[in-house]
């Protein structure tokens, strides 16, 4: 194609507001068409704010895209990125891509089978510095690792305390383990057999065993009071 690559915004929310939309428009192959999302009144309020246009109905935006870029809970992301890989967009995903390994199997396989490609927004692996750092660290043979991630995400104050899908009781999981294992997989490679459990302090910790026998260990919560925040 020609041109730069049209995307849409599906997801007016607080990632979406000041993450999606600004970087898609710093990039000079993108042109933002526009956005949809579930709350009209919102929607008005952050398409103005940000100068593009704002749909009504998600099909609409779908006609005028050759690209979706999802800031969505994962069991809306996963039907909405359905419908758009059967319409032949390009996909910029959030993790986790669904909410079970079913929706998230039947969505790669239709990615694959109308030939779209698709990406998800895992932050750090995109970081130029740090991915040198992981490509160095796969070569060298490692037996094991350990991360500790303790956020104060779900605290009170913080942006996402009204995300109901990371309340839930498996959310750090969702929402830290995705980004956890898109580092440990890197370097230790595919996992082959994991057993988690969850604090009373709503910690989650796992140990993972990899494929040439490597072993992980992790620590995440979304509930740490600031004081010992964590990322390591």
């Amino acid at each position: 194609m020609t041109g730069p690559l049209r995307f849409g915004v599906a997801g007016i929310g607080y990632w979406a507001d000041t993450v999606h939309i600004p970087g898609l428009k710093l990039q000079p192959a993108v042109a933002l068409v526009g956005a949809w999302g579930r709350n009209p009144q919102a929607l008005t309020e952050v398409t103005r704010r940000h100068g593009i246009r704002a749909f009504s109905r998600f099909e609409d935006m779908l006609d005028e895209v050759d690209a979706i870029s999802i800031s969505l809970p994962p069991a809306v992301q996963a039907e909405l990125a359905l419908v758009a890989a059967k319409a032949g967009k390009h996909l910029l995903l959030e993790k986790p891509i669904a909410p079970t390994v079913e929706a998230a199997e039947r969505l790669a396989g239709t990615i694959e089978r109308n030939r779209v490609a698709s990406v998800v927004f895992f932050t750090r692996r995109f970081v130029p510095d740090f991915e040198r750092a992981l490509q160095g660290a796969s070569n060298q043979g490692w037996s094991g690792a350990r991360v500790r991630q303790l956020t104060g995400a779900l605290l009170p104050g913080s942006p996402y305390i009204a995300s109901a899908w990371r309340a839930a009781d498996n959310g750090a999981l969702w929402d830290l383990a995705p980004h956890t294992f898109s580092v440990l997989n890197a370097v230790l490679g595919p996992v082959q057999q994991i057993s988690a459990s969850r604090s009373p302090d709503r910690a989650t910790r796992f140990t993972a065993i990899h494929r040439g026998g490597a072993r992980s260990e992790a620590e995440l919560s979304l509930h740490t009071p600031e004081s010992s925040v964590a990322s390591e």
